[in-house]
């Protein structure tokens, strides 16, 4: 990257992300800094021009994610809200930050109190990542094959379209949070990793992994034996449909799908 300083990548915090990957072109570089700020940049023949700043909206005990829609106009944000065990879906002008609408997902948190009542852990049970085309958006669960669709209004009011896959019960999260504590962590690997968009669908990488450590120092320079129990690429439409699952014959550390969904690499 290269740039005029005080206008670009010159003075770009140590710790940079971007808004938009994989969410569509906004004409404009949208990037996290290190602080509570979103800065936006446009790309010129002779450098990166730094357009402006938001506010990241951070409060007192809420944590989560940003992505901004296609249009440039909308954040959406996911926040753990201290208190709730749903996750809330925002809408944000992407000028100023400030909330248009919310609605609660189908992502869970669970909190730690201690002997006075405070939290002093908050941890996702059921994770959510969000992926954006147009004025649509797609709630992409981890642990759980579901997917939530949502269009947003030109005036940024969210509204719920379809829910595809798995209901979430009472009996369905038991089963989750079990797993987890006897299954999830270093030994094995679980759930959603990856997600991509094109126009017309959506596709998720869902991987069931166990680790075996027992020889790596021996046979693997540390590295442990990985048995895939599962190795999938789901596919929906973003008018509501399941429409593939693609067992894969190798694993993948990561993909992208031509924009004509003729290929997936």
């Amino acid at each position: 990257m290269c740039g005029t300083k005080g206008e670009g990548p010159n003075d770009f915090s140590p710790w940079a992300g971007f808004l938009q990957s994989g969410n569509g072109d906004t004409g404009t570089l949208w990037m996290r800094n290190k602080g509570d700020d979103f800065e936006y940049y446009t790309v010129a023949d002779k450098g990166i021009y730094k357009k402006g700043t938001t506010k990241r909206f951070l409060k007192k005990g809420t944590f989560g994610a940003d992505y901004i829609m296609p249009s440039g106009k909308y954040i959406i944000s996911l926040r753990n809200i201290k208190g709730e065990q749903h996750e809330r879906m925002y809408t944000r002008k992407a000028s100023d930050g400030v909330a248009v609408d919310s609605i609660n997902i189908s992502s869970l948190v669970k909190e730690q109190y201690d002997d006075n009542g405070n939290v002093y852990q908050r941890s996702s049970i059921i994770g959510a990542s969000v992926l954006t085309r147009g004025n649509k958006v797609a709630v992409i669960y981890n642990f759980i094959d579901r997917v939530e669709l949502y269009n947003v209004s030109a005036e940024g009011k969210i509204t719920m379209t379809k829910a595809i896959g798995e209901k979430l019960t009472d009996k369905r999260v038991e089963e989750v949070e079990s797993f987890r504590k006897t299954q999830s962590g270093s030994k094995r690997m679980y759930g959603v990793v990856n997600e991509y968009a094109t126009d017309e669908n959506i596709y998720s990488y869902f991987i069931d992994a166990e680790f075996d450590f027992r020889y790596a120092d021996k046979i693997s320079n540390g590295q442990p034996d990985v048995t895939f129990n599962k190795k999938q690429i789901r596919v929906y439409s973003w008018s509501g449909e399941y429409l593939h699952l693609y067992d894969l014959e190798y694993p993948a550390t990561s993909f992208i799908v031509s924009p004509d969904d003729k290929y997936i690499y």
